[in-house]
């Protein structure tokens, strides 16, 4: 028995509707879907989906907190890890929960295994000369980041400034048309 297919679209802002796809641009979700099945988190029954900020909303920043560990930062939930950095004062936590796009301000930094799924589904919505900061604590001197030129994933010292991509999670039939 095969799975039945999920159905999902989008309307531009000219009212055109178009089927989603990696890569689509989500014109009411501010963003575009990053994720494919290795991209999609399910959660207590329910299956997400990840929408990429434009590059335009990147950060460049340290992690912060060097030296010390940043309670509730190392699990895959980005948006429970970026609330912990925020309690500890990061600057790219602040700067990143800051972020309204059109009324959304549910914007975090994605975890480890966010942005595995994101390099693994769509590498393209992301610079090439850059490692990226993900929301997941490795030490209290470091934190993971992702690069997306050769897929290495790393842990780097706290103190370096790399870039922070905003996403959000979205349930997949918010979607739907």
């Amino acid at each position: 028995m095969h799975p039945t297919p999920i159905t999902l679209a989008t309307t531009t802002p000219t009212g055109q509707t178009i089927p989603v796809a990696i890569g689509t641009r989500c014109f009411a979700l501010d963003g575009t879907l990053g994720g494919t099945l290795g991209a999609i988190i399910a959660r207590r029954g329910t299956t997400y989906g990840l929408i990429v900020a434009d590059a335009s909303h990147e950060y460049t920043g340290e992690w912060g907190n060097y030296g010390a560990e940043t309670e509730g930062a190392k699990g895959p939930d980005g948006a429970a890890n970026t609330a912990a950095m925020l309690a500890a004062g990061s600057p790219i936590a602040q700067a990143v929960r800051a972020l309204a796009i059109a009324g959304h301000s549910d914007w975090h930094i994605p975890s480890r295994l966010e942005m595995l799924a994101l390099y693994e589904s769509s590498p393209e919505l992301f610079s090439k000369d850059s490692y990226y900061w993900t929301s997941s604590q490795s030490s209290r001197h470091d934190a993971w980041c992702q690069d997306f030129e050769y897929g290495d994933s790393t842990a780097n010292f706290k103190v370096t400034e790399f870039r922070a991509r905003p996403v959000r999670r979205v349930q997949l039939h918010t979607l739907n048309t």
